[in-house]
């Protein structure tokens, strides 16, 4: 077993991985919370008005991770095994923000900080496998209530460039 202080270009990396871990946790927070919003707190096209549907969404945003599963769950949005595996995600979110400062001896051992960097970028990798799921699942319901796929996108599309500073 060989010990050496990481170096620069490791730290960068292991900085970098986390971050982008993080962000695209981000990513499937917003993909199930705006489900979450769809399926359970509107329901039915029309059901609310858009200010009252951006007002369940702005309350969903503001759930951790556990609380918008937990609302999955017990209001049945996510299919069973898209719930399940979104779980498992969930422990490794844990770990990441929780507990991965706890490894940091295994940064000084070649062997661990590989496994260590593995582990990251197995998160990194499930987050974004994790939000295409969701927006797979969000889509079907979407199409199930009888809105097109097409009218989603062209409003995501809208989003974006108003986001950019483009008229929508």
């Amino acid at each position: 077993m060989h010990r050496r202080q990481i170096n620069e270009l490791e730290l960068h990396d292991l900085f970098a991985t986390i971050g982008r871990g993080i962000w695209y946790l981000l990513y499937v927070e917003e993909a199930l919370n705006t489900f979450i919003t769809l399926k359970h707190g509107i329901g039915t096209p029309g059901a609310v008005s858009a200010a009252e549907g951006e007002a369940i969404l702005e309350k969903h945003r503001r759930n951790t991770l556990g609380k918008s599963l937990k609302l999955s769950r017990d209001a049945s949005v996510l299919s069973s095994s898209l719930q399940a595996r979104a779980e498992g995600f969930r422990n490794e979110r844990n770990w990441l923000v929780h507990y991965l400062h706890m490894h940091r001896e295994d940064l000084y051992i070649d062997e661990g900080r590989a496994k260590l960097m593995m582990r990251l970028e197995s998160f990194v990798e499930e987050a974004m496998a994790l939000q295409k799921l969701i927006a797979e699942e969000t889509v079907a319901f979407i199409e199930s209530k009888g809105l097109s796929r097409e009218a989603g996108l062209r409003l995501a599309l809208d989003q974006i460039r108003g986001s950019k500073g483009e008229n929508p």
